[in-house]
């Protein structure tokens, strides 16, 4: 995301440039597509909790299946 801030701010300034536009134009334009990026930043955020907490889950319910699940050795001995 950081990347693509960045690019996006070159495009608009060399947009603005272009177009001979003041350097209120560019301010507007950062400020829009904070914005709209941040939101995107947060979300992506969300999924990066999401895939490490599952994985962890999956981690602690393999844990529970083999502490659950009796060895031969506590089979022989009952």
């Amino acid at each position: 995301i950081p990347l693509g801030v960045g690019i996006s701010l070159l495009w608009g300034a060399h947009i603005i440039y272009q177009s001979q536009m003041g350097a209120s134009s560019l301010i507007v334009f950062s400020g829009i597509t904070f914005l709209f990026l941040e939101p995107l930043a947060f979300i992506s955020w969300i999924g990066v909790v999401y895939i490490a907490s599952n994985a962890a889950w999956g981690r602690i319910r393999r844990l529970v299946t083999k502490l659950e699940t009796e060895s031969p050795r506590e089979q022989f001995l009952r």
